[in-house]
């Protein structure tokens, strides 16, 4: 399996960002990361720019690209989709377009004291995964996690990283090693074959 670190923000594409993409970059391959996912809010990083970025750090890892969405109802994290959303539209309508269109979408931070969403509305909602462990919001304590797997939900870690200092090994998701592209990130969680780890 490939370590990835994810839920990662960048300024400027973040704007409550300050960490510069080199540097989660360098923070990503200092703690062993085979996989960076940038976690833009309501914007992914194409491909081209991801492989200018790689070339200009030398990197050594695969960079891949999300983006956070803010519903009114949860964050989401969407992968393998190009397509603007349509926020207005209830959550599991969303996630429902985001499967038609290949991509994967993934609840991030579900045990925030904002939202508090319970593995339940999630399964119903039809999300791919749940963000269980992050290392910036209210994580879900592990004796909770078999509620979210007996759901259908895959189990992901993230960092939810805005700053230099957020970059920090320990917290990853271990996705298969065939993984390359956001397509196959998306395929991966899709058939819940993704874990997360510490």
């Amino acid at each position: 399996m490939k370590r990835m670190i994810m839920h990662v923000h960048t300024s400027p594409r973040s704007r409550d960002a300050t960490l510069a993409p080199a540097d989660a970059v360098a923070g990503a391959k200092s703690a062993g990361a085979d996989i960076l996912l940038f976690t833009e809010h309501d914007i992914a990083w194409t491909r081209d720019e991801l492989d200018r970025l790689a070339e200009e750090n030398g990197s050594g890892i695969l960079l891949l690209g999300s983006a956070e969405v803010a519903h009114r109802d949860a964050h989401l994290i969407v992968i393998g989709c190009d397509t603007a959303l349509d926020l207005a539209l209830p959550v599991n309508e969303m996630v429902r377009q985001v499967h038609e269109l290949g991509g994967a979408v993934i609840l991030a931070h579900p045990a925030d004291l904002f939202f508090q969403i319970t593995p339940e509305i999630a399964s119903g909602w039809g999300v791919d995964a749940a963000e269980v462990v992050n290392l910036k919001k209210r994580s879900v304590p592990p004796g909770e996690w078999k509620n979210w797997l007996e759901r259908g939900m895959g189990l992901v870690a993230g960092l939810d990283a805005h700053r230099k200092t957020d970059m920090k090994g320990g917290c990853h998701t271990l996705v298969p090693e065939w993984v390359e592209t956001e397509k196959d990130l998306a395929r991966a969680l899709r058939e819940r074959l993704v874990r997360a780890g510490q």
